[in-house]
């Protein structure tokens, strides 16, 4: 999945983990997203709220390619702007992190500590 996500943005060390937030600042950063056609149940969900077999889907699609990252419109993108826009601020009572959404973001040491986003060395 990463290879992927490095394969059409440029940049092969991007990282992924769970996030509303930081995946609605990946897909405005870098203009792309998650193709939900294969996608179970049409949506991300958090790893939290999934069993086996979704997950074991998710990865499938994955391995498959039957899941892939798309470049988005511009309409899209303006959408995800207007979304990340209205999401609660941190700290508020709702951290973005639900059921809906979305699902990719920063990962690993280094992280962006305003967007939890990992540079674009993957750090």
């Amino acid at each position: 999945m990463n290879q992927a996500l490095g394969k059409i943005t440029g940049k092969p060390n991007q990282t992924m983990a769970w996030s509303q937030r930081a995946y609605l600042q990946l897909i405005t950063k870098l203009k792309v997203d998650i193709d939900l056609t294969n996608y179970p149940m049409k949506q991300i969900t958090s790893p939290r709220m999934v069993n086996k077999e979704y997950t074991m889907q998710v990865i499938d699609g994955w391995n498959s390619r039957m899941i892939k990252w798309i470049l988005i419109s511009d309409d899209d993108l303006k959408l995800c702007k207007k979304e990340l826009a209205e999401l609660p601020k941190k700290g508020g009572d709702n951290s973005g992190e639900g059921n809906e959404g979305g699902g990719a973001g920063g990962g690993g040491n280094g992280k962006d500590n305003d967007t939890g986003m990992p540079d674009e060395n993957g750090r």
